[in-house]
């Protein structure tokens, strides 16, 4: 869990960047954590998120909702997150139904999620 934490402070503040449509983005919908920096996230543990395409989200862990914005700039391959006044970006990589965040500033952070199924 403690691991758990500094990624999700940073996708929270990746998620709360200023609100920019994004409707035509692969990262809009529900999407399940699997595996930080390699190791499988506990069934246990449920953390999962929720991107708008008016640029808002929700992160959902346990019964804890934290809200943010995000922008993704496709192009780049980035997504940046606003929470708490605070911004983070990261690198993404979209692999059909999968999506792999990696911290710009720290590369060795990582994040997988799985698009939940509707």
């Amino acid at each position: 869990m403690k691991r758990i934490m500094p990624l999700f402070v940073l996708l929270v503040m990746l998620f709360s960047a200023p609100a920019l449509a994004q409707a035509d983005s692969p990262l809009v919908g529900a999407w399940d954590a699997v595996s930080q920096n390699g190791e499988e996230i506990p069934a246990e543990f449920s953390m999962w998120i929720d991107n708008h395409d008016d640029g808002s989200g929700t992160m959902h862990i346990g019964e804890e909702e934290f809200p943010y914005t995000w922008s993704h700039d496709e192009t780049a391959e980035t997504c940046t997150i606003v929470a708490d006044g605070e911004t983070m970006v990261f690198k993404v990589a979209i692999d059909g139904d999968e999506v792999t965040f990696t911290g710009v500033d720290n590369p060795d952070d990582t994040m997988v999620m799985r698009r939940r199924p509707e």
